[in-house]
């Protein structure tokens, strides 16, 4: 793992190794890619909350955060859950991406759409493209956008491959 992928996950508030998501046995960290989600928001603003919900396939428990992947072709569903004051919408997000050793990856659910704001019921489901910020230290910080299929039920985590 690179001091920049260290730092970022210190900054980010992560006390422990990430979530080990790959068959075999440990490795070095630096011979990883590193997936992180996490919290952002306050009082004032609304609160997100983005966890995984499967990588590869794999269904993940409640409140992943942190996991590690081999470097390679990846399939993630991640969960957002969006409050504000009382109200709360969650959505569902499913999409593939490559990762590279030593790389801090970053999914950026997209805002709602207008139907999932006003509760126009349970079943909204929509294609958009997915940013995710990526760092592999040294200074190379960049954005990337993923094909993404996200919405308000929880099978779109079961997607080994999003539409």
């Amino acid at each position: 793992m690179t001091a920049g992928t260290a730092a970022a996950l210190v900054a980010a508030g992560c006390s422990r190794m990430p979530v080990k998501a790959y068959d075999g046995p440990a490795r070095p960290l630096g011979e990883l890619s590193v997936l992180m989600g996490g919290a952002s928001g306050d009082q004032m603003t609304a609160h997100s909350v983005v966890e995984f919900g499967s990588i590869d396939g794999v269904r993940r428990a409640d409140g992943v955060y942190v996991a590690s992947v081999l470097p390679g072709s990846h399939t993630v569903g991640v969960k957002q859950t969006l409050q504000f004051g009382a109200a709360k919408r969650i959505q569902y997000c499913s999409f593939e991406m490559q990762t590279a050793p030593g790389c801090l990856y970053t999914p950026i659910p997209p805002s709602l759409p207008p139907d999932a704001l006003t509760g126009g019921g349970p079943k909204w489901e929509w294609s958009v493209e997915l940013p995710v910020g990526i760092d592999c230290g040294g200074g190379s910080s960049y954005m990337l956008r993923v094909a993404a299929r996200c919405g308000a039920t929880e099978k779109l985590l079961d997607e080994r491959v999003p539409r």
